[in-house]
């Protein structure tokens, strides 16, 4: 297994993740975390389902992570059914 990113490689990466996402029209994306509990955090146990709309969603690693390695991604994901979101 590789070394893991620093929390500071994480940022930029989720930034840059973010930026793409915005300019390819992605409206919605959800955090996705490693699926192994020991290395999650509680702020994305919180956040887990959370839905978030691109103008509003976080960088990585999540405020008040307290991981040294944060292993979050930022998914592109289809939005609510039936909601718009406010510019449309």
């Amino acid at each position: 297994m590789g070394t893991p990113f620093t929390n500071e490689e994480v940022a930029e990466m989720s930034r840059k993740r973010l930026e793409s996402f915005r300019s390819a029209g992605i409206k919605y994306v959800r955090v996705l975390g490693c699926n192994y509990a020991p290395d999650e955090c509680d702020i994305y146990r919180a956040a887990r389902d959370d839905l978030f709309e691109i103008e509003f969603a976080p960088t990585l690693p999540l405020p008040g992570c307290d991981k040294a390695n944060c292993k979050c991604i930022l998914l592109a994901v289809e939005g609510p059914k039936g909601r718009k979101s406010p510019k449309e």
